[in-house]
């Protein structure tokens, strides 16, 4: 990577925006021709910090398909990562620090070809250190509708130039919102109806977990309590993902349907929710409370994870993955020195 190749097709993608916070927009560079590690194809996306004088060339960073977390990390052939790029400030950041977006429309989801994947890298003041190593990621699944083969999206087989991925405030609230389409997705039975998703850039509600952090020996059960307000009534919950998530990936996704009042967990070999089961009382009010009784097998012991939350509401909010708490499982080695005599 990095070298001058027939069909890399550097600069098939171009976005600009002040990605660390320094009121100097910097550029973002597609590269989908990119072969990493022997995977054709594979794409990589370059960010450049810009400054008075110009961009500086040698502050490119580097993101592709490794950095993207569980279930998706990893290079793929004919990926394209970074076919659709955009910046903009999502999370409401007080510096004014935008965020780019990464579109990759032709990643496969699980057994599914072609379905696509939405990334999102958040900036940083951060000199040595701007730009995200790991992304918040996001497929059709986790806004509302279904993942399937060749839906590809946030871009477009049929429409290469097409703009598919974009930003704006389409509510009001002075704060940036993603619009992403999906031209190639089938509704009802019939092909290629194409559909349009908002992930809007505001929170949805406050989340309280206790306990926030600790540890437990594996094989022994923990349990978790969630409450989660809704700035009106939490039946306007669609849907709300937990999942542990650490250097080994995610080990537990949990989905929990608020029409259904059913729990989910994923399976991470089809990336796809399996059957539910109901948690029990069904009440009313601004609040939701989970009481989750988790045990972790022995096989994602000596390890710390991050706990994540998405929701996702009626009116087409999302929010998240926000880190809410970590948490360890035990026991935990410790390699110590050998120590020998003279």
């Amino acid at each position: 990577m990095g070298g001058t190749e027939t069909n890399d097709q550097f600069g098939y993608s171009l976005a600009a925006g002040d990605i660390n916070g320094d009121f100097t927009d910097d550029l973002a560079v597609g590269t989908i021709g990119e072969d990493i590690a022997g995977v054709s194809n594979a794409g990589v996306v370059q960010m450049m910090l810009g400054s008075s004088s110009g961009l500086v060339t040698g502050s490119a960073v580097a993101r592709d398909g490794r950095s993207l977390p569980s279930p998706h990390t990893g290079l793929q052939a004919d990926a394209q990562f970074g076919e659709v790029l955009a910046i903009a400030n999502f999370n409401d950041d007080i510096f004014d620090i935008h965020d780019l977006v990464v579109g990759i429309p032709r990643q496969n989801i699980g057994k599914f070809s072609d379905t696509g994947l939405t990334a999102v890298y958040e900036g940083s003041l951060i000199s040595d250190n701007f730009l995200a190593a790991t992304p918040q990621t996001f497929t059709l699944a986790d806004l509302g509708s279904s993942n399937s083969a060749n839906d590809h999206f946030g871009g477009s087989y049929l429409l290469p130039s097409a703009n598919t991925l974009t930003i704006g405030d389409v509510d009001l609230d002075n704060q940036d919102d993603l619009i992403i389409g999906t031209p190639e997705e089938d509704i009802a039975g019939f092909s290629n109806t194409g559909l349009v998703s908002i992930r809007f850039g505001i929170p949805v509600g406050v989340t309280v977990l206790t306990p926030t952090v600790g540890t437990a020996p594996a094989e022994t059960p923990a349990t978790f309590t969630l409450t989660w307000t809704h700035p009106a009534r939490w039946r306007d919950l669609t849907a709300m993902h937990l999942r542990w998530r650490g250097e080994n990936g995610v080990v537990l996704w949990l989905k929990y349907d608020e029409e259904s009042n059913e729990f989910s967990l994923l399976d991470p070999a089809t990336g796809t929710f399996g059957a539910g089961a109901t948690p029990g009382s069904d009440p009313e009010g601004r609040e939701l409370t989970l009481t989750l009784r988790v045990v972790f097998k022995t096989a994602v012991s000596n390890h710390t994870y991050d706990i994540e939350q998405m929701v996702q509401d009626d009116h087409g909010n999302n929010q998240g993955f926000d880190k809410i708490g970590r948490w360890g499982v035990g026991p935990f080695h410790t390699a110590l020195p050998i120590v020998t005599k003279p």
